[in-house]
C-alpha cells in the first residue's frame, strides 16, 4: 500500500520524500528478514561452532576480558531495544496527538476510504501491529547479527593473546 500512495503522491514533494525514505526502511527490514530466515541453518551451525572448547577462556585475565565485553554488549542491546521501543511508539503515537485529522501512522493508499470511522481504527491498527512487529523483527537481525560478530571478535582477541605469550 505505501508503494501505491508514492506512485500516487508523486506530485507533492513533501508525501514523495517521506513516503520514499519509509519505503526504502521498509523494504530494508523485510529484506533483513527474509535473509535471516534463508540462511537459519548457516547461522545455526555458526552457533554450534562456539561451543568449540579451544576458543574459551582459560585465565581469569581471558575471562576479565570476556566479561567486560559481554557486558558492553548486553548494555548495547538494551540501548537498541530501548530505541526500537522509543521510535515504534512515537510513530504509533501520532494519530492520538493529532486529534483534528485522523492521519495514520505512516502515509498510505488504501482500497478503502481510510477517513471513515470502522475502516480508519482497522487501517490505524493495522499500521500499529506491522510497525511493531518490523521494529521487533529488525532489532532481532541486529541483535542476533551484532552477537554473532561480538563472540567471533572475542574469539580472535583471545587468540591474539594467546599468541603474544607464545
Amino acid at each position: 500500500f505505501l508503494i501505491i500512495n508514492w506512485i500516487f503522491n508523486s506530485t507533492h514533494l513533501k508525501t514523495f520524500c517521506v513516503s520514499g525514505y519509509l519505503l526504502v526502511a521498509c523494504l530494508l527490514a523485510q529484506g533483513h528478514l527474509i535473509m535471516i530466515q534463508n540462511s537459519k541453518t548457516n547461522v545455526l551451525k555458526l552457533i554450534e561452532q562456539f561451543k568449540v572448547k579451544h576458543f574459551w577462556p582459560r585465565n581469569e585475565e581471558e575471562w576479565t576480558i570476556v566479561q567486560k565485553e559481554l557486558l558492553f554488549s548486553k548494555r548495547a542491546k538494551k540501548l537498541l531495544i530501548f530505541t526500537t521501543f522509543l521510535s515504534v511508539s512515537s510513530l504509533n503515537a501520532i494519530p492520538f496527538l493529532d486529534k483534528n485529522n485522523k492521519r495514520l501512522p505512516i502515509p498510505s493508499w488504501y482500497p478503502i476510504n481510510v477517513s471513515i470511522s470502522p475502516a480508519y481504527e482497522i487501517a490505524l491498527i493495522h499500521q500499529e501491529i506491522g510497525l511493531a512487529l518490523l521494529g521487533v523483527g529488525l532489532s532481532f537481525a541486529v541483535i542476533m547479527f551484532c552477537d554473532v560478530l561480538n563472540y567471533i571478535g572475542l574469539q580472535c582477541y583471545i587468540l591474539c593473546i594467546r599468541l603474544k605469550k607464545v
